[in-house]
């Protein structure tokens, strides 16, 4: 009797643990669903400025290479000298 009265309250105090865990789980998750939400909230507010940038970037490099009179690597479009006979990063053959 004194065996089964042990596992009963062990078998309750496991149900409470469970319990327990499961609502501070659902309550984690429920603040990393929050967060998420406010970083894209703040990323969309800064999503213009962001690709100008990234524009003006691109423009700015491509303006280089033609200064440089650079080559795109076919494999990994990196820029080397235009006399390269391999990529200098991932060592495809240019030319």
């Amino acid at each position: 009797m004194r065996e089964r009265n042990a596992e009963s309250a062990e078998g309750a105090e496991l149900n409470q643990l469970e319990g327990a865990l499961a609502k501070k789980e659902h309550s984690l998750q429920a603040l990393y669903c929050q967060l998420g939400k406010s970083v894209l909230e703040l990323a969309d507010g800064e999503k213009e400025k962001i690709d100008i940038l990234v524009d003006d970037i691109i423009e700015t490099r491509k303006k280089l290479v033609a200064i440089r009179q650079e080559i795109e690597c076919p494999e990994c479009m990196t820029y080397n000298p235009n006399d390269s006979r391999y990529c200098r990063r991932c060592g495809t053959p240019i030319k």
